[in-house]
């Protein structure tokens, strides 16, 4: 009998272990792009269901060798649906752990730039990375006032004041 309880008390760690460690993790590459959702924990073979954008948040299922089962929110069905990611490409850390997208930003001493949408009753995305892939976090319109933190040759890293937020927009978008 103390035998049964013992392994049943280990059994009972072990899912307690399990539904503490799952949760909401986020989607992670290093370059910036969106990320493939498949079907099944296969690469390569016509099984993909959907792409995610780097920093979407998505609900940690399980581990199954080199991937993880998430369920998320299909981009463009939204529905909820599972699918499989290559375990590299989620992160536990909110902002992601992107590398090679903000690293040639250069610092600049901050100077105020205008949202200029290409239409003008339009809007520009903020990103929360520097890539076109990466989630848009705000809309801001034609003549919003943001201060430029830093900047590379296509994006900059903008600061509004207003709501003190801060992302990254294309440099096409901003007068300066």
């Amino acid at each position: 009998m103390k035998r049964l309880v013992a392994i049943v008390s280990v059994i009972v760690m072990c899912l307690m272990v399990a539904v503490a460690s799952a949760g909401t993790v986020y989607i992670n590459a290093d370059n910036g792009k969106s990320v493939n959702v498949r079907s099944t924990p296969i690469g390569h073979c016509n099984n993909k269901i959907d792409g995610l954008a780097v920093g979407t948040p998505v609900e940690w299922i399980r581990r199954e060798g080199d991937w993880s089962l998430i369920r998320f929110t299909h981009s463009t069905k939204k529905v909820q649906m599972e699918g499989y990611v290559m375990n590299r490409y989620i992160t536990t850390n909110k902002n992601g752990a992107i590398k090679n997208t903000t690293k040639n930003m250069k610092s600049v001493t901050p100077f105020r730039a205008t949202v200029t949408p290409s239409k003008p009753s339009g809007f520009v995305n903020v990103r929360a990375y520097p890539t076109k892939e990466s989630r848009s976090i705000a809309k801001f319109y034609q003549g919003r006032s943001v201060a430029i933190v830093a900047m590379n040759n296509t994006w900059a890293k903008i600061y509004d004041p207003a709501t003190k937020m801060d992302g990254y927009m294309m440099l096409r978008f901003l007068k300066y």
